[in-house]
């Protein structure tokens, strides 16, 4: 579900389009759409966490989709940011604003590196050990993390408490299913449950804030060639430029509380001596806080590109099977190649 629509300006910059992609106002995930025979649209799915509107209901969320997008783009002729509503999905806008050329990008890097003093790149992210490109890594890292993090419904597989599996019987009868193999099998069935929802929710949570981190420093380095040495996350958000911000609160309103909430979730609670106590366990016992960790994640790394960041990697695979003292060997080498893309926009 990702369109263009044409439009002169926007508050942040000239550009000659905006590009739009779906999105789930729950999670920030992308969208997959269904048509019938007559191009009419049945059912808009969230590919992440699976949150469906079929038949009547797709058809209206849609029409509700496309009025709000035209809106938006009237909106950004004089000088507004977009809004997106209550219902179930949004068209997030990605203008496409007016880039730096390439002799005008490294022309503005070979400065930044030149003026840049030893006590300044001790304390900060500098072009000195990050040159041209190299923001673009950071968010290709970034990107790589969090597709690599499970982010489903949250809901009672996720939850510490251990919910039994309850069923609603058609006479008003509530039965409760236990696996009495599983639990005759290991005596510490229970406690080897909690200890896996536990990590889950540690390891998406702190996948999570790591991508958070990595996107806005890469934000950063990307628009003024310097970035904060720092874990936290809500002092890295308040380091982006003006108009990221902006358009960060707009994607998701509450992203200013959740990353000072979380601002050291993956800074100080990697270390349990650091922070041992209720408040820093808290992370792996509240699935939801890893689940809004990972919805900032997404809102940030659709920010990296809007400013123009992105990354390439290229795979050379070879295989070949030898003998080997009569028996055959098999051999499979792959060649990884990596590239960061850095376009920022004119300032």
């Amino acid at each position: 579900m990702d369109k263009m629509s044409v439009t002169p300006t926007t508050p942040y910059g000239s550009a000659q389009a905006v590009n739009y992609r779906g999105r789930c106002h729950d999670c920030w995930g992308s969208l997959v759409g269904r048509t019938d025979e007559h191009h009419a649209w049945t059912g808009i799915k969230c590919r992440l966490c699976g949150k469906t509107l079929e038949g009547s209901k797709a058809a209206e969320e849609l029409q509700r989709l496309k009025t709000e997008l035209a809106n938006n783009i009237l909106g950004m002729e004089f000088g507004s940011l977009p809004a997106y509503g209550e219902g179930s999905f949004a068209f997030k806008i990605f203008p496409r604003l007016e880039r730096l050329t390439k002799e005008e990008f490294e022309s503005r890097v070979a400065a930044a590196i030149s003026r840049t003093s030893q006590r300044q790149a001790r304390s900060h992210l500098t072009r000195k050990t990050f040159p041209g490109g190299s923001a673009g890594w950071l968010f290709l890292q970034a990107k790589i993390l969090l597709s690599g993090t499970p982010a489903g419904p949250w809901d009672h597989t996720r939850a510490t408490a251990g919910f039994p599996e309850v069923v609603f019987e058609e006479d008003g009868l509530v039965t409760t299913r236990f696996d009495p193999e599983e639990l005759s099998q290991d005596p510490d069935y229970e406690r080897h449950t909690v200890m896996h929802v536990l990590g889950s929710n540690m390891r998406d949570a702190m996948a999570s804030a790591f991508c958070c981190e990595l996107a806005m420093k890469a934000i950063c380095l990307t628009s003024r060639d310097i970035a904060l040495k720092s874990h936290d996350l809500f002092a890295l958000f308040a380091d982006l430029p003006e108009e990221s911000r902006a358009r960060g609160n707009v994607d998701h309103p509450d992203i200013e509380s959740v990353l000072l909430r979380e601002r050291h979730t993956f800074g100080a609670w990697r270390y349990f001596e650091a922070e041992s106590d209720a408040k820093g366990m808290e992370v792996m016992v509240n699935p939801i806080r890893a689940w809004e960790m990972g919805r900032a994640a997404r809102v940030i790394v659709d920010e990296g590109e809007v400013m123009g960041l992105g990354g390439r990697m290229s795979l050379n695979r070879q295989q070949d099977v030898e003998e080997n003292n009569g028996s055959p060997a098999y051999s499979h080498q792959v060649d990884g190649t990596v590239r960061g893309v850095e376009r920022p926009p004119r300032p």
